[in-house]
């Protein structure tokens, strides 16, 4: 039965929570009351979740009667509450346009009309202009507090916008810190200010450096208490205990969460229907609800937060069911610990909850949330979501936790290991090739135009495989892809599967240059120049579109049966690596050491010098049978390769090569980048010279 009294659902679920119904947050009240009305007038970034309660701080903030009890004077502080994202196409000559605006038509401070007009009638606005109204103000002895919600949209730092973006940043943080002080601003965004401004290359002080940071947290019991209350007075009803508890099982401590939870259960009460705890009616009812907010808080989290969710959600959703594929507990601890801070973050928000010794997903509906969109996504959804374990986990690990979501999800196909994918991209996998130190090579064929390709995967440490890194793998692929040359193997396609950055280029049925030298070296000197010559034809074409090879060695030289020569791998090198030297931020060298230049090895700046010096290794092994500098452990190789004392054996080269061989090979392994040939177009000028000098047909 309805009672008489009732209008409505008293619940808020949508839109801010007007000043009447405002409960909490004493400690963000207090702090940003303390800022504005101090000598320093200081300006306060206020962050949170999506519908966590900062609009309706900030309209809380500046409602008179509230200012009334804090004893503002209205005279002198003029509060201006302006929602960024109501600047459609941000421009900073529309922010000022706006704010002049909002002041002309709230008649703020009795300022002159006629003043703000006169800027309003220019073309283009400027942060100049506005400082003529902030002299006003700071003439009559006031102070302007400007509450800017959703600010993160007037920040963007892509590459065209990012001069922007600090300029006006820049010009803002100028008109706050005139003097004498006049100008506070309180800002709202969902991610933490400092982190937003990051990006930005300001000249000077970081804009974010004026401000005191504040986080809204979720609600704490006795604050969810205050919300039922406020909400259900004068209704005529009261919540039990069962039922507040309920309402926390459901949504948690999220504020609107609660606002969805106490409206579900409430119209469940005035409808006269089984309000017991846990009914699955109310719990169904409830989760359709929020389904919508439980994907923009997931939306908010950082991909490694969302991996973490991901992993809680799994792990407790199968020992509820006792299921089979609960997945092993240490590998859980392993990614705990090694994600601790992040956990503390998700803790703070309350998405996540400790229970004894145990973490949860917080709420429960938030984990069923999480295993449900697993269960439920398309093929193009479940491979991102695959991909974020792979980009963010050791292998092992994220093979572990992709199982589970396949089997949970029931598709067909589980994966075990990479060995068993049978498509990568739109590639269907067909063989493997081989594998190295940097990638795992497959033949593969390409549905779309029915052609068989070459397939090689990266092998790039989990630890640095961020999307700057994907972006580089990217950037080089299509440096790599842009080379054309009858010499070069072409480069079709570059893109990433489960994590995995992944070439697509021409298929060669041929043996490589180092299949062939492990069963005919020596070779004939005429066999050994030409195919050097036509290396040597595509490393100086690559050199002149600014590609570098960095990995010249005979296991990236194919050799095909009308004796064309085609290199392969061009920047692979400088993808497996994490910068742009040769050796990564861990220390591990990238490349094939034997083939590797001096300056290469001590990882400084390299340049086409360095494939030349590969070049001339691949000759002498070509000619000899031997590589120039080997030892007895990795250790003695370098020291040879490194040691200005260590001489080139020649001696190795039989009497019937010529002379100028020598020399040639002398100066194109030359440790030191300026006595080598600086081009490959100079090796292979001498190189053609002795054998015209030899006569046609000599060996």
């Amino acid at each position: 039965m309805v009672p008489a009294n009732r209008l409505g659902n008293p619940f808020i679920c949508g839109g801010p929570v007007p000043p009447s119904h405002f409960i909490g947050r004493e400690r963000e009240l207090q702090i940003v009351f303390d800022q504005i009305t101090s000598h320093a007038l200081g300006s306060i970034a206020i962050c949170g979740d999506r519908r966590i309660g900062k609009t309706s701080l900030l309209q809380y903030v500046c409602h008179p009667d509230v200012l009334q009890e804090w004893g503002l004077s209205q005279d002198k502080y003029l509060f201006l509450f302006l929602d960024s994202q109501s600047i459609s196409e941000f421009r900073p000559s529309r922010f000022w346009q706006r704010l002049l605006t909002l002041l002309l038509r709230e008649r703020k401070g009795n300022l002159p009309p006629e003043i703000i007009e006169g800027i309003l009638a220019k073309e283009e606005i400027g942060h100049t202009d506005f400082e003529i109204i902030l002299d006003e103000i700071s003439r009559r002895g006031q102070v302007l507090v400007l509450l800017l919600d959703e600010f993160e949209w007037v920040i963007r730092t892509d590459d065209d916008n990012e001069p922007i973006t600090r300029d006006f940043l820049s010009a803002l943080r100028a008109l706050m810190n005139r003097t004498p002080k006049a100008l506070v601003l309180i800002v709202a965004t969902c991610r933490e200010l400092h982190e937003l401004c990051r990006p930005i290359k300001f000249i000077g002080s970081p804009f974010d450096n004026e401000f005191t940071f504040r986080r809204l947290r979720p609600f704490t019991r006795r604050e969810i208490d205050q919300l039922l209350d406020n909400a259900l007075k004068g209704t005529g009803i009261e919540f039990t205990l069962e039922e507040r508890d309920f309402v926390c099982s459901l949504a948690g401590t999220h504020p609107l969460l609660i606002q969805l939870a106490g409206s579900t259960l409430l119209e469940f009460r005035m409808q006269g229907l089984e309000t017991a705890p846990n009914s699955e009616l109310i719990r169904a009812e409830f989760e359709e609800l929020a389904r919508y907010h439980l994907s923009q808080l997931w939306e908010n989290c950082s991909r490694e937060e969302q991996m973490l969710l991901t992993v809680l959600a799994l792990k407790r959703s199968g020992e509820r069911e006792k299921s089979k594929w609960a997945y092993d507990g240490v590998a859980f601890e392993r990614i705990c610990r090694r994600h601790e801070r992040t956990l503390k973050d998700l803790l703070k928000r309350g998405l996540i909850a400790q229970v004894g010794k145990s973490i949860t997903v917080c709420p429960a509906t938030f984990e069923s949330w999480v295993i449900r969109e697993i269960r439920n996504a398309d093929k193009e959804e479940f491979a991102k979501r695959e991909t974020l374990m792979f980009d963010l986990l050791p292998r092992d690990e994220a093979e572990q936790v992709t199982n589970v979501m396949r089997r949970i999800s029931d598709r067909e196909n589980v994966r075990l290991g990479r060995t068993d994918w049978k498509r990568i991209g739109r590639y269907e996998i067909i063989e493997e090739l081989g594998q190295g130190a940097m990638s795992i090579v497959y033949k593969a064929r390409d549905p779309n135009i029915a052609r068989l390709v070459t397939l090689k995967v990266m092998r790039l440490d989990w630890e640095v495989r961020s999307q700057k890194s994907k972006m580089r793998f990217k950037r080089e692929a299509m440096s790599a892809g842009q080379l054309t040359h009858p010499n070069i193997v072409a480069v079709y396609d570059a893109d990433e599967d489960r994590g995995e950055p992944f070439i697509v280029m021409e298929y060669l049925g041929g043996p490589t240059l180092a299949r062939v030298l492990e069963v005919l070296a020596p070779l004939s000197l005429a066999r050994a120049v030409d195919i050097a010559l036509q290396i040597g034809n595509a490393l100086d074409y690559a050199h002149q579109h600014g590609v570098i090879h960095r990995d010249v060695n005979p296991s990236n030289i194919i050799l095909l049966e009308n004796g064309q020569v085609k290199v392969t791998d061009f920047g692979l090198a400088k993808l497996a690596s994490t910068s742009s030297s040769s050796t990564s931020q861990s220390g591990a060298f990238h490349g094939t050491l034997e083939y590797a230049s001096p300056e290469q090895i001590l990882g400084q700046e390299i340049d086409g010098r360095s494939d030349i010096f590969s070049l001339g290794v691949i000759l002498y092994e070509m000619l000899t049978g031997e590589r120039p500098f080997q030892g007895k452990n990795i250790t003695s190789v370098i020291h040879r390769l490194l040691s200005s004392e260590e001489s080139l054996p020649l001696t190795a080269l039989g009497p019937h090569l010529p002379l100028e061989l020598k020399d040639i090979l002398f100066k194109a392994m030359a440790k030191d980048p300026d006595q080598r040939y600086q081009t490959c177009a100079e090796l292979g000028e001498d190189l053609r010279k002795m054998i015209s000098s030899r006569g046609s047909g000599e060996e």
